[in-house]
């Protein structure tokens, strides 16, 4: 019971009875010292011991239901961090780079430069949710560059690095193109880089004209005022997400299907704890997952570089230098969590809300103490969610009653706490949809 603080948000009674406790304190009212010995042998003696055996029958009942029911969706948790390029540990076989590109400097110049703007680089920004709504779509800075022993003066601008918002919405297509549930990834490392462009028309006349040249963020002084001390340089967003190729398999026959091929797919190492993605491509008309094995619906025979996601469920390693938070979309293993995933029932009941709240992995951030039903929107700045590319549903935002979740921030000052309630809005809006959700800090 001393530990019931700490899980009262995972337990089937919203509060423990301790009955030796409550004896206890009764027997205090027994004035006469022989009877209250008497009743207490009696009662704790006695009762007590039944209480007790009853109480243990029940937590063993409560563990054998718990190991039968299967954890729903672990396959495709998904982690994210951040860390500078230098310190990428490519021999780390639970986190991958989000995109490739970024360990290739040069090439993503080439892709990202366009004849108005020069890439010069990629900052990540350690500021608040708030600070970060106020840097869509772009920023403008001054900077001065040295360049043939004279200082010139340059506009940069500052864009959210686009090429992260974009992996993610694919991922999310993949998530429908198989057929599997989709969870809120937490964005907030994701959100917090910017592209850095060089205005061309702010070059002088003798270097605009040549287009080979390439400017580099390190030669750059900007002048980014209030927030210098919030930028980092030189970082890249990794996951635990791995992109794989494969091909159809010469020695076993692709089984027809009316006048299409099914395929088995057996993918090298296959771990039954991971999950695991088909990217569709014109080649694929079905994808099902079965037990063990997925099934690829084709016109073709034979294929190759097809495309899968391996979604690695190992624990996270910290190789060396691997410093920042690691954002999770995990939930807490809990008997309730559990049994709601497979029954699919979900209780509308206070209790019940803030333990599907407080499983998520946000502890050491927020803590939910309230909520708030209105019908009017709060008077707090919104947060883009973090499933912007899902549509609103049957029920229009401005048709909805205003719940609002009230947080007691853990590290007030931290640049994720922000993102920690916007994580949490996100995913419980998917489940709540005849409420239009607000965090609130109190």
């Amino acid at each position: 019971m001393k530990n019931w603080k700490e899980n009262n948000l995972s337990g089937m009674e919203e509060y423990p009875f301790d009955f030796r406790r409550y004896i206890e304190e009764r027997l205090r009212e027994i004035d006469d010292l022989g009877e209250r010995s008497f009743t207490k042998e009696v009662l704790l003696t006695g009762l007590g011991k039944a209480i007790q055996i009853t109480e243990e029958k029940y937590q063993a009942l409560e563990r054998r239901i718990y190991e039968e029911l299967e954890l729903q969706g672990s396959q495709f948790e998904v982690v994210t961090t951040v860390v500078r390029r230098e310190h990428y540990d490519a021999i780390n076989q639970t986190l991958f780079p989000v995109l490739e590109a970024d360990l290739q400097e040069q090439k993503l110049s080439e892709v990202l430069s366009s004849e108005q703007a020069m890439y010069a680089g990629t900052v990540f920004l350690k500021i608040s949710e708030a600070e970060l709504m106020s840097w869509r779509p772009e920023r403008r800075f001054v900077a001065f560059w040295e360049y043939q022993d004279q200082v010139e003066n340059v506009t940069i601008s500052v864009r959210p690095a686009k090429r992260y918002r974009q992996e993610v919405e694919r991922l999310y297509q993949m998530f429908q193109d198989n057929q599997i549930a989709w969870e809120t990834i937490h964005v907030g490392h994701l959100e917090r880089f910017f592209d850095v462009y060089i205005e061309t028309v702010s070059l002088p006349e003798r270097i605009s004209k040549k287009s080979s040249t390439q400017i580099l963020l390190s030669e750059l002084d900007i002048q980014w005022g209030d927030v210098e001390t919030k930028v980092e340089f030189g970082m890249i967003p990794l996951w635990n997400i791995e992109r794989l190729s494969f091909d159809s398999e010469k020695f076993k026959e692709a089984t027809i299907d009316g006048s299409y091929y099914a395929h088995d797919i057996n993918i090298k190492d296959w771990a039954e704890t991971d999950g695991y993605l088909i990217e569709k491509n014109e080649e694929i008309l079905e994808i099902r997952h079965e037990r063990k094995k997925i099934v690829i619906k084709s016109p073709k025979e034979e294929f190759r570089n097809w495309t899968v996601l391996h979604f690695t469920q190992k624990k996270t390693v910290r190789s060396l230098d691997y410093q920042e938070a690691l954002l999770t979309n995990h939930k807490r293993d809990t008997f309730l969590g559990r049994f709601s995933a497979g029954s699919g029932v979900r209780l509308m009941t206070k209790a019940d809300l803030f333990r599907r709240i407080m499983d998520l992995d946000i502890r050491e951030y927020i803590k939910v103490v309230g909520y708030e039903i209105s019908e009017a929107l709060p008077a707090i700045p919104e947060a883009e969610s973090m499933n912007w590319f899902i549509p609103e549903g049957l029920i229009p935002f401005n048709h909805r009653r205003f719940l609002s979740l009230q947080f007691e921030t853990i590290q007030p000052e931290h640049y994720l706490t922000g993102s920690m309630i916007n994580f949490v809005i996100s995913q419980l809006q998917m489940e709540l949809m005849e409420y239009y959700l607000v965090g609130v800090r109190v």
